[in-house]
């Protein structure tokens, strides 16, 4: 069963309030449903499915970091910058995207707002 597919029966199954394709691909990592058909679009065997407490736990998840995380162009727009300046801040800085190629908001908003005159005030003797 394709993805979307899955998630929707899971959910309706089990009721629970949302499943994403993104967690089934978490849970067939973790090898607690079976792909029955690998790939980009992967298909799932949801047939004997038990482990509903770590699905909620996975969505949850999920759900927490979405909740605390922006994407790139979000990021630009809180700093005041473009995108391809924000790519090369966080870069600067260290600043790695986690799930779903999101940043948290709160490494985002703590970056320096010009780090190149930071960096210069730095090593200017004292």
């Amino acid at each position: 069963m394709p993805g979307k597919e899955a998630a929707a029966a899971l959910a309706q199954r089990w009721g629970l309030r949302d499943v994403a394709p993104a967690d089934l691909r978490e849970m067939a990592e973790r090898g607690l449903i079976r792909v029955t058909c690998p790939g980009h679009c992967p298909l799932y065997d949801v047939e004997g499915f038990t482990a509903v407490d770590e699905l909620r736990r996975v969505g949850d998840a999920r759900r927490e970091w979405w909740a605390a995380s922006i994407d790139r162009w979000d990021a630009a727009a809180i700093l005041g910058l473009s995108v391809e300046e924000f790519g090369a801040l966080a870069a600067r800085c260290g600043l790695q995207p986690g799930r779903f190629g999101r940043y948290h908001r709160a490494e985002v908003v703590a970056l320096p707002r010009e780090p190149s005159q930071e960096m210069a005030r730095r090593r200017q003797p004292r």
